[in-house]
């Protein structure tokens, strides 16, 4: 599957039955999971009304359920290159949020409270029992930390690769005003022409999203890897960089367990061009809790 490489300059801008009868017969319920033909390991799962798809790996190790959140316009396949490591470790688990690739569309508003309710949903379906460790880059960081702040019974660790901060499009425009315009402007032009619905749905939604982040004022103490990209995208101010992994850095007040890492040779797209080192922050929060 194709993937959309988003530059922070982009995220940044964009986080930027029939008739009745006198006897009616019986609905039957939806199946909460339907195995795909020919696709060992994907099932498509009911949350709700609508069906999400999933990957599972390595389900013959021992828990806990490691859950992998993809990025906004991206895709669960972005988690390959991590997932085909991080099997030999635990059982994981990728999934497409509603509208990207096969899963189907789902209702409005695309917040970061409803995707995570979905989530739970999802996981709630599988034969895996909480805690989960979870791990989300970019735009899935903002629906982990949701989902942490609402069930923080269900998580027994976090990685939060180069995820999103909800004051990032803030301090873009204050740092690179023309930049931050050329980027939002790139960023109408592809939601216009090429964005999954998903995507475009949670772009609506994303000003309630970022004030749904600014809300949380606890999390889980639970074992914590913060991954930030050491290298700007092209064509970024250098210093952009630096306060969007400064404002990364402020999740440890919430997670006195966590540290953060910075992955000094890599860009935003973390999962893709540097697995190993989100495998081994994945390593540290498995070993820390089992």
């Amino acid at each position: 599957m194709k993937q959309i490489v988003v530059t922070i300059g982009l995220i940044a801008a964009v986080l930027l039955a029939g008739c009745a009868q006198a006897t009616p017969a019986a609905t039957p319920a939806p199946k909460p999971t339907v195995a795909i033909p020919g696709q060992e390991g994907s099932r498509m799962v009911d949350v709700g009304g609508h069906k999400l798809f999933t990957r599972l790996r390595g389900q013959d190790h021992p828990g806990p359920l490691v859950v992998l959140e993809h990025g906004y316009g991206s895709s669960w396949s972005a988690w390959d290159r991590v997932a085909m490591l991080a099997e030999d470790l635990a059982p994981v688990l990728a999934y497409g949020r509603a509208g990207y690739g096969t899963s189907e569309v789902g209702p409005d508003p695309r917040t970061a409270e409803r995707i995570a309710d979905e989530l739970h949903a999802l996981l709630a379906a599988t034969k895996f029992p909480p805690p989960y460790v979870l791990v989300g880059h970019s735009f899935g960081g903002f629906i982990l930390r949701a989902f942490a702040a609402k069930y923080p019974a269900d998580v027994a660790g976090l990685v939060l690769v180069d995820g999103a901060h909800e004051d990032l499009d803030q301090v873009f425009k204050e740092i690179a005003p023309a930049k931050f315009a050329e980027s939002e402007a790139a960023a109408e032009t592809w939601r216009a022409t090429k964005a999954p619905k998903g995507a475009i749905q949670e772009y609506a939604a994303m000003e309630q999203t970022r004030e749904q982040m600014r809300q949380i004022t606890s999390l889980p103490d639970v074992p914590a890897v913060i991954l930030s990209a050491g290298l700007g995208e092209a064509g970024d101010p250098p210093e952009l960089r630096k306060e969007f992994t400064a404002l990364q850095y402020q999740w440890l007040a919430l997670l006195p367990h966590g540290r953060q890492v910075v992955v000094e040779d890599s860009g935003h797209q973390i999962p893709m061009t540097h697995p190993k080192p989100v495998v081994d922050a994945i390593r540290e929060v498995l070993d820390a809790v089992r």
